[in-house]
């Protein structure tokens, strides 16, 4: 698949249900909130200005087209080819 095509068509990669949010929805979300949505590790990044451990991420192989979103709010954040 060409890049340019992918660009075009990313919304096609996202799962059928997905609706974003309107352009003045907020997720205000209090700590412990926080730590019940993420992994400890991803709260850590997220939240903590924490770094990954170089090496750690389960998507560091991966190779399928898509859509990579944001692990705290689900939005769609860059494509892979």
């Amino acid at each position: 698949m060409e890049l340019a095509t992918l660009h075009a068509e990313w919304r096609d990669y996202l799962p059928g249900d997905f609706q974003p949010p309107a352009a003045d929805d907020k997720l205000e979300l209090d700590s412990d909130a926080w730590r019940e949505r993420l992994e400890p590790a991803a709260f850590d990044v997220l939240r903590k200005e924490a770094t990954e451990r170089a090496g750690t991420s389960p998507l560091n192989d991966e190779k399928r087209r898509g859509v990579f979103v944001c692990a705290g709010c689900d939005l769609p954040l860059f494509t892979s080819a």
